[in-house]
């Protein structure tokens, strides 16, 4: 299931860049995954805030930047982009694992209503 929630922020962020894993920054599930295995190690009490909170914050930058991109180039579709706005909300005020998870489901069902497969 962790693995999967991994490729699913991968493919998220490649197709909004039609892009392979190498083609943009954040277009890998590794850089998930390093954020999965932070938790871990804080919730286990060997990991510390502050290297939680990068992993965090470069998963949600990569997320939001990929989510404005897509914003930009459908802003006719408002009810599109009214989802991407909830997305955006979700992990850009007091993100969570939980929260980045709901917005990457969220957004690739909204990008399917598109045609934009991920």
């Amino acid at each position: 299931m962790a693995e999967e929630k991994a490729l699913e922020y991968e493919y998220l962020i490649r197709a909004v860049f039609k892009c392979d894993r190498l083609g943009v920054a954040g277009a890998n599930a590794d850089t998930y995954r390093h954020l999965e295995n932070e938790v871990a190690l804080v919730n286990s009490g060997k990991g510390n805030q502050f290297e939680l909170g990068l992993a965090m914050g470069r998963v949600v930058a990569y997320i939001d930047n990929a989510l404005k991109t897509v914003l930009k180039e459908h802003s006719a579709n408002k009810e599109f982009t009214a989802k991407i706005d909830e997305c955006l909300c979700l992990i850009n005020s007091d993100p969570t694992m939980e929260k980045i998870d709901v917005c990457v489901a969220q957004a690739r069902e909204a990008f399917k209503s598109i045609g934009l497969f991920c």
